[in-house]
C-alpha cells in the first residue's frame, strides 16, 4: 500500500513540474488590428510627442523639435511592442490588460509613460 500511495505522489508531482509556465508563454505575435490603430499623444511631454499605429503594425513616432521615426509594432496576448527603427531592443511596451479609455500606462524609452488616443 504504502508503494502505491509513493508512486502516485512521485507522478504526481513528475506532472507538475513537467507542465509548461504561463510566464513562459511565447503565444504567437500579430500586428495590433483595429482594435489598437490610432494616434496617441504620449504624455507627460515636455513638447507634443505622438505615436500613430496603423492596424498592419507601422509606427510614426513625431516628436515636435525632432524628425519623425518610422518603426514596426506587435502585439502578442500580454502586450503591445514598439520598435523604433532599426533599435533592437523595444521603445515601448504596454500591457494590454492596463488599457482603459482614458490612459494607457506603459514603458518608453526606459521611462514610465502614459499614451492618450487621440484619433482612430
Amino acid at each position: 500500500m504504502k508503494k502505491i500511495i509513493f508512486l502516485t505522489l512521485t507522478l504526481i508531482l513528475v506532472n507538475a513540474c513537467s507542465r509548461p509556465s504561463d510566464v513562459d508563454d511565447r503565444s504567437e505575435e500579430f500586428a495590433p488590428g483595429k482594435e489598437l490603430a490610432g494616434t496617441y499623444a504620449l504624455q507627460p511631454a515636455y513638447v507634443n510627442e505622438s505615436i500613430d499605429i496603423t492596424a498592419e503594425g507601422k509606427v510614426r513616432y513625431r516628436k515636435a523639435d525632432a524628425a519623425t521615426r518610422e518603426g514596426l509594432a506587435y502585439r502578442n496576448r500580454f502586450r503591445l511592442i514598439i520598435f523604433l527603427d532599426d533599435e533592437t531592443e523595444p521603445t515601448g511596451i504596454f500591457m494590454l490588460n492596463d488599457r482603459n479609455p482614458e490612459r494607457w500606462p506603459g514603458f518608453w524609452k526606459g521611462e514610465v509613460r502614459f499614451i492618450q488616443l487621440k484619433a482612430n
